[in-house]
């Protein structure tokens, strides 16, 4: 089966204002057999664009690049399997709905990535224990090196209690990576753009493309389960998520 990966990416603002987005998003992307073609094509795009335009940036960011560059991101991600190799999930949390956002962001972080790893994992059970699980997580905007510290360390808490529980003995790896450096950061960026404009604007445009990959979208305030497509046939939650 190979190595399995998860890519992880946040989206928007950890502070709640009347300004500032209405949700804190966390994604992953979880990938079997890495993509090679789909990663050279997101490759060649960029030399493309790099050969026409007088401004360069070095990666895809989707709430920054023009809509013609998204339509041809699109056009490729498209491209991958939507069967087993490459399935995404997402947790949703309303900053209005939990208490304290504030003060108390560390703990509801905390929790939103043992919930998205615990997802994961769960549907990970096919998995042969020779194999390793690869954990890359993008920068954040307003993360330093405590904050990045943090998050790995969460990670692998959430990671250990998980296998555990399961008696997995599984190896992993949790790293950082600037997504200029991974064209699957850059997609996981895509991904987290059209779920935002789905919850945030009711713009279901870019979500129709992306719809097939999602496994689900979890909002734990509310208890809401959205399947659009459920690979596995759950309809339930791990046993081992609680809140």
């Amino acid at each position: 089966m190979g190595n399995w990966y998860i890519f992880i990416d946040e989206s928007w603002e950890k502070h709640h204002s009347s300004k500032s987005s209405k949700y804190f998003m966390l994604h992953g992307l979880v990938v079997n057999n890495l993509d090679y073609q789909v990663i050279w094509d997101l490759i060649k795009l960029r030399l493309d664009i790099h050969s026409n335009e007088k401004d360069k940036p070095n990666k895809f960011h989707a709430s920054e690049d023009m809509q013609i560059v998204r339509d041809n991101v699109f056009d490729i991600i498209k491209k991958l399997d939507d069967k087993k190799d490459n399935f995404a999930f997402s947790v949703i949390l309303e900053k209005s709905k939990w208490f304290n956002w504030k003060n108390a962001f560390d703990k509801h972080h905390q929790n939103a990535c043992k919930w998205l790893l615990w997802w994961a994992l769960h549907d990970l059970t096919w998995r042969d224990e020779d194999n390793e699980l690869i954990i890359c997580f993008d920068s954040m905007p307003w993360s330093d090196n405590k904050s990045k510290s943090m998050m790995i360390k969460w990670m692998k808490l959430a990671i250990a209690d998980y296998l555990e529980k399961k008696n997995f003995k599984w190896k992993f790896t949790v790293f950082h990576q600037e997504s200029a450096q991974n064209p699957y950061l850059q997609i996981i960026d895509y991904i987290w753009w059209a779920i935002y404009r789905k919850y945030e604007k009711e713009d279901d445009r870019s979500y129709d493309i992306i719809s097939k990959y999602i496994i689900n979208i979890f909002k734990p305030f509310t208890k809401e389960k959205i399947y659009p497509r459920n690979l596995l046939s759950k309809k339930t939650l791990p046993e081992e998520v609680s809140f």
